[in-house]
């Protein structure tokens, strides 16, 4: 996916390294892009925004661009795809998981005696018959994989793996602003 833009500021800075890589100098432009409505990933990125808004990003400088320059922003489409695949399967499986594992813990004896004796009859009668068991370890299941996602969500944004890039300069600015 790319999409056009405007260098709006540049930023010089020392990378930590927090992935594990070498810390080394990496160069981030501020690009004001316009995102029009029919575009799938600025659509759905900016819900709310009408179409040909505009919208600024941080994005990796690898074109070296200046201030004013027209550039062309990218995001890998593989890295998009490998992410979004996991972001929409991981908590599929966790709430078929839980299900299954609901009627599991449905069909077996001495699990609801274990249960009964702890928790008392009631309780044992409401977690673990009919759906009730299935329904409760789903939704436990998904809230984990929400969890799991956020935290994965936070550490890729840590580490700068899926943020956009400036593949080249495409000329300087006309002054439409993108």
């Amino acid at each position: 996916m790319e999409e056009t833009g405007v260098v709006k500021e540049i930023l010089a800075l020392r990378s930590p390294a927090p992935c594990g890589a070498k810390s080394e100098k990496e160069s981030l432009a501020l690009v004001s892009v316009r995102l029009s409505s029919g575009q799938g990933a600025g659509r759905l990125a900016s819900p709310g925004m009408e179409g040909n808004a505009l919208r600024e990003i941080w994005a990796q400088n690898q074109a070296n661009a200046k201030p004013g320059d027209r550039v062309a922003v990218s995001i890998p489409d593989e890295k998009m795809r490998a992410t979004s695949l996991v972001f929409y399967i991981l908590p599929l499986a966790s709430i078929l998981a839980g299900a299954f594992l609901g009627k599991w813990a449905e069909n077996q004896k001495l699990l609801f005696e274990k249960t009964q004796t702890l928790l008392g009859k009631t309780p044992a009668i409401l977690l673990l018959t009919s759906d009730n068991s299935c329904i409760l370890l789903a939704a436990l299941f998904l809230l984990i994989s929400f969890i799991v996602l956020w935290q994965w969500n936070r550490r890729l944004k840590a580490c700068g793996k899926f943020r956009a890039v400036l593949v080249r300069v495409l000329g300087v600015n006309d002054g439409q602003g993108g």
